[in-house]
């Protein structure tokens, strides 16, 4: 067999500057309640607007910590949070408006770095917000350190980077009704599309949007994810990523190996469909991962949700959007 190669650094390289949150998150011993949302605010500390193209998620108690949402939050009004957390915020960044989605993060993923002349403007004052998924173990646990390393230019790019979650439970229709996994299937099929707009606006053409990344998110009953790209005029599907072997513990983005002038365009009308398959049943080691953890030993029905037995459909995409500068 050949050799391995090294595995890749999880570190950002040439990181600007590295803030972790001030918050004590305590945690008590798993038991009816199992995942809990706080909302982290962290004050990057640039006295000028600066511009990211490189950010990692820095987990101060990788026992527990699910995975992590990273939200701009251009206001600074999470700078009022008490302590600097906001505790239940659910799956969102805690407050009604001015934010942006701009990254997420899962236990050995890579740091996000977007191609080159591509990256997220944060002003003097914005704060950003992680909202951290935890996941309460045997014994009581307390999270300190959570944060980010963080890279940045202060001149501006000529394109500007953003996430967008399509699916369940991102935006997107069901073609399939509401998410459920019947007990004993073995593969069994949810599917989502979204018609490509700015918040149900239309784009107009003379708009270039390009995507640079993308990753699939499941749970353990998962077994494979495919997203396309459906061309508005031909109806021909573009793969952008699929996973055939879906494995919970093996979970990241994928960076597309291109210039962003040369990456997937995107216009408005055009359809992005995302098609998940799962396997209920004890062929499905997830599957016995799952119920060994809650105590039982019989597949049970499965609905949408952000707990051991539920699942998700779930993809992101890196979107970069010229700005005319």
């Amino acid at each position: 067999a050949a050799p391995l190669p090294d595995p890749p650094s999880l570190d950002l390289a040439g990181a600007t500057k590295t803030v972790l949150s001030a918050a004590k998150i305590d945690l008590p011993q798993a038991g009816a309640v199992r995942d809990y949302f706080h909302c982290l605010s962290i004050d990057p500390g640039n006295a000028e607007t600066v511009y990211l193209d490189g950010l990692q998620v820095i987990a101060g108690n990788r026992g527990v910590v699910h995975h992590v949402l990273i939200y701009v939050d251009a206001n600074g009004d999470s700078a009022s949070w008490p302590g600097g957390v906001k505790e239940n915020c659910g799956g969102g960044a805690g407050i009604a408006g001015g934010v942006q989605l701009i990254g997420g993060w899962v236990p050995g993923g890579l740091p996000i770095e977007p191609p080159t002349d591509v990256g997220s403007e944060v002003p003097p004052g914005t704060r950003l917000i992680l909202n951290v998924h935890y996941h309460a173990a045997a014994t009581p646990q307390t999270d300190t350190g959570t944060g980010l390393a963080l890279r940045w230019k202060t001149t501006a790019p000529r394109w500007a980077s953003l996430f967008q979650l399509i699916g369940a439970p991102g935006i997107g229709d069901s073609l399939t009704g509401s998410l459920m996994i019947p007990a004993g299937e073995k593969n069994h099929v949810e599917e989502y599309v979204w018609t490509v707009s700015n918040g149900g606006q239309d784009i107009p053409d003379i708009v270039d949007v390009r995507l640079w990344a993308a990753l699939n998110h499941m749970h353990k009953v998962g077994v494979d994810m495919r997203v396309t790209l459906e061309d508005r005029d031909t109806g021909v599907e573009t793969c952008l990523l699929q996973t055939p072997r879906w494995d919970f513990n093996w979970q990241r983005s994928y960076a597309y190996e291109t210039p962003i002038t040369s990456a997937q365009r995107v216009r408005g009308g055009d359809k992005i469909h995302v098609r998940c398959t799962y396997d209920n049943t004890l062929d499905n080691p997830g599957v016995q991962d799952m119920l060994s953890e809650v105590g039982l030993d019989a597949p049970v029905d499965i609905t949408l949700g952000e707990g051991t037995l539920n699942e998700m459909c779930l993809t992101g995409l890196g979107v970069a959007i010229k700005t005319g500068i």
